[in-house]
């Protein structure tokens, strides 16, 4: 115990040494390692569950039409909070890069709201540059904190107004190797959203005929009396 309680010196202001005892720098040592053991243990317990409660079905979708829900997810933190970092998803279909505006594929926020609203939170964009194979997106650069509990992620999709009907899109299944964050394990996945077709606005015009009497307001067009 005499060499553990050795002790140090240093310099007085008079020229002398001071003797201190090692007792104090393991005491201070012994804090920091304490809190750096306390920050591993939060840390190892950190977990992110990723899943899919509401998976996006098939549909037609309307060429101009915003906003459109290719896949959401949810991620469930224990011992947040915990940042995502990244979000990389794939698409296929036979849609173009002329079928959707710039930045019209958008990732949003929505903490624990389920469905999908234009208050929530919006991460990131990005633009198609698809030759009708399918592409991969990959938002990256993200710094959304996560809370414990449930938090919930959409994808949404933009169409333009001439948009080709008859083409398609889906995002693909997620691994969660897909998905970064900052801390923690991460467990689960995220389902394949349904195929959205994209097809053409038809108005439809009834025309009623001009032979209506009093319809224009004079007699030309007035039907003839039985």
């Amino acid at each position: 115990m005499k060499n553990f309680y050795s002790t140090l010196s240093s310099e007085r202001p008079d020229g002398g040494l001071e003797k201190r005892p090692f007792s104090r720098a393991f005491t201070i040592l012994g804090i920091l390692l304490l809190m750096g053991i306390l920050s591993v243990k939060v840390a190892f317990g950190q977990t992110s569950a990723i899943s899919t409660p509401n998976v996006v079905a098939a549909q037609n979708v309307n060429a101009g039409s915003t906003n459109n829900v290719l896949i959401q997810f949810q991620v469930a933190v224990t011992s947040g909070p915990v940042n995502i970092n990244s979000i990389t998803v794939t698409t296929s279909g036979n849609y173009q890069a002329a079928d959707i505006p710039t930045n019209g594929v958008r990732l949003f926020y929505g903490g624990t709201t389920t469905t999908w609203a234009s208050t929530m939170t919006q991460l990131s964009t990005k633009s198609s540059s698809s030759t009708g194979t399918g592409e991969t997106f990959a938002f990256t650069g993200l710094t959304q904190s996560l809370p414990t509990g449930n938090n919930h992620f959409f994808i949404v999709a933009s169409f333009a107004s001439g948009a080709t009907a008859g083409r398609t899109i889906n995002v693909n299944a997620v691994a969660n190797t897909s998905i970064i964050f900052s801390a923690g394990t991460k467990s689960g996945s995220v389902t394949a959203g349904g195929t959205q077709i994209i097809t053409s606005i038809s108005v439809t015009e009834n025309v009623l005929p001009q032979y209506m009497q009093g319809l224009n307001g004079t007699t030309t067009n007035r039907l003839p009396y039985c």
